[in-house]
């Protein structure tokens, strides 16, 4: 098995390791607007992106740069009474945010996986998927990059 399929592993099992409990994982982290998973209060997903070799070499190994994806949902009802409800809920979602940020960057687990460092890179902001009348799903994107060192073949 390559050290990618270790690494994605890893941090597939990091992101709900530090969610509370309610996030359920959303069948398809690549089109999250089309997801029949957003019925849930609260869902995370997992989406891989471009990477490249960074040219930097150890014995008979790359070292391999990698973009991945965690997105972070959350629905919440709201009225016009109830603003607070809905700046609860966006605080909320980054304090979410944070604590997967914090987990995939000092996880030690991590590095036995083969992955030598993953930083926060950016995220898009709270965006909407859907909104009724009092009914609403915001979610987060955010990209973090890793490396990890795969074996020269």
């Amino acid at each position: 098995m390559s050290k990618i399929s270790v690494a994605y592993d890893a941090i597939r099992a990091a992101i709900p390791a530090v969610l509370p409990s309610d996030y359920v994982e959303l069948a398809n982290p690549y089109f999250i607007e089309k997801d029949a998973d957003l019925n849930f209060k609260e869902a995370w997903g997992l989406a891989f992106s471009s990477g490249f070799n960074t040219k930097r070499t150890t014995g008979d190994c790359k070292t391999i740069s990698r973009d991945f994806v965690f997105t972070i949902t959350r629905k919440f009802y709201i009225t016009q009474r109830a603003i607070e409800v809905r700046i609860a809920e966006e605080k909320q979602i980054f304090e979410d945010q944070t604590l997967v940020i914090n987990e995939l960057e000092k996880n030690p687990d991590l590095d036995s996986a083969g992955i030598t460092k993953i930083l926060y890179v950016q995220d898009g902001g709270l965006e909407f998927l859907r909104g009724g009348s009092s009914t609403n799903i915001v979610m987060i994107q955010t990209i973090m990059n890793m490396e990890y060192f795969e074996i020269n073949t």
